[in-house]
């Protein structure tokens, strides 16, 4: 139920508009989705698999995932999908127009606090939320080419580095 709700507001954030709510319980029920990531991985027999696919159904999803990776997505629509609470669309754009989500990961409790917008509870909230979604981010920074490609958080042997430049 909740996981449901939470990956279907991150799908509508990255930019995926066609994989509406009874499709994405079909994909629960028949694969082993754990992030908003994985939607990405599906592959054409995993959506034929579904009850109610065909041809025309299967392309038409397939081709939506698609056109999200080959146009990829801005690093807002990244943080907005993480669907921290109070940290949506427009606070996500935000923060991220002088700044890249290499920044933001990188920055303090006290550095949130400086910011117009963010009040304490929104500070711990965005600590937090980058700190646990480490993992999430980077796999979505694998698969999505980034609009303005301004950074790339990685981790490599525990250490986390942050790649500048065109890649």
């Amino acid at each position: 139920g909740k996981r449901i709700c939470r990956i279907m507001d991150s799908i509508r954030r990255i930019g995926i508009e066609r994989l509406g709510e009874p499709t994405l319980r079909k994909i629960f029920k028949n694969h082993n989705i754990q992030s908003l990531a994985d939607i990405f991985y599906l592959t054409e027999k995993d959506i034929m698999k579904l009850e109610g696919f065909a041809g025309t159904s299967t392309l038409n999803l397939l081709n939506e995932i698609q056109t999200v990776k080959d146009n990829g997505v801005f690093e807002w629509q990244i943080l907005a999908s993480l669907n921290l609470h109070g940290i949506g669309t427009t606070l996500s754009k935000d923060l991220l127009r002088n700044r890249t989500l290499s920044d933001l990961y990188y920055m303090t409790y006290d550095d949130f606090i400086n910011i117009n917008g963010i009040g304490p509870e929104r500070a711990k909230i965005l600590v937090n939320g980058l700190d646990k979604n480490l993992n999430n981010i980077n796999k979505l920074f694998e698969i999505l080419p980034i609009k303005g490609g301004k950074s790339m958080i990685s981790e490599l042997d525990g250490k986390v580095f942050t790649l500048t430049g065109k890649m």
